[in-house]
């Protein structure tokens, strides 16, 4: 028995929803997609909108010093509202839980993805994969103060692991 099979086996069970690997593969895909998209929203929003309305004639507002930070979460926001009808369409159960909790856990990311842009593009992509994996597989609880109460411990994890 593989461990595809072992993982991935359709087994009824009263505490778990069963979570085939072609839906936990979207799900994964569809974070990859999420990073990409925040990140270029972000750096679009940062470069056309942020920087020249807000940093004009060396300016040095909060704005235009924090520019980038505030670009990544906008775009992190609009990334999660145009996700949830996409994680809902897939049989993902509690679709705006799940964004809710990937927007917390990921906010700020920009912060902590500095550097060149490949590097940072490879880093949100990587971050977001991993976020929605770990929340896709946590999700699969059926009881929803069970699964409120694990998210909201990741999403606190996942924000200490992002202030180190």
């Amino acid at each position: 028995m593989g461990v595809r099979a072992i993982i991935f086996k359709e087994e009824m069970s009263r505490y778990i929803f069963n979570m085939s690997a072609s839906v936990f593969v979207r799900i994964v895909a569809l974070g990859a997609a999420a990073g990409l998209v925040t990140w270029l929203l972000a750096y679009a929003i940062n470069h056309y909108m942020m920087v020249p309305f807000f940093c004009n004639n060396d300016s040095a507002t909060s704005v235009c010093l924090n520019s980038t930070t505030i670009s990544a979460n906008i775009a992190a926001v609009l990334v999660g509202v145009m996700i949830v009808p996409i994680l809902a369409m897939i049989s993902m159960k509690r679709a705006l839980l799940v964004v809710i909790a990937a927007v917390i856990a990921l906010w700020n990311v920009a912060a902590w993805v500095g550097g060149s842009w490949y590097a940072s593009l490879l880093w949100t992509i990587f971050a977001y994969v991993a976020v929605f994996a770990v929340m896709a597989w946590i999700n699969r609880l059926r009881g929803d103060l069970a699964a409120i109460i694990f998210l909201g411990i990741f999403v606190v994890l996942a924000r200490l692991a992002l202030t180190l």
